[in-house]
């Protein structure tokens, strides 16, 4: 993996400005569904807002975990912002 590799600052500055998808807390962080280290990139379909306690959550319990528990919300926000829910959500 290349540490140097560009990043999508517009999609991170878009996606920070959106409420918590989960609890509509605001300020929100990016959490990279594929993690950057597995080799997630910065895409739109990739990179959901969750505020500080909810993407503190999904890395302590597993990213298929989270979605199970939040299935309705996340579902809800690809819907929303038209995006295709990645895969790794699929069980």
């Amino acid at each position: 993996m290349d540490r140097h590799r560009k990043r999508s600052v517009d999609v991170l500055e878009e996606v920070e400005k959106l409420s918590c998808c989960i609890c509509k807390r605001r300020p929100s962080d990016c959490h990279h569904v594929i993690t950057v280290g597995a080799g997630g990139d910065d895409s739109r379909s990739n990179c959901i807002p969750l505020c500080r306690r909810h993407h503190q959550e999904t890395h302590l319990i597993g990213v298929r975990t989270f979605y199970n528990k939040y299935k309705s919300m996340i579902d809800l926000y690809y819907e929303i912002c038209g995006e295709v829910k990645p895969d790794v959500f699929d069980v």
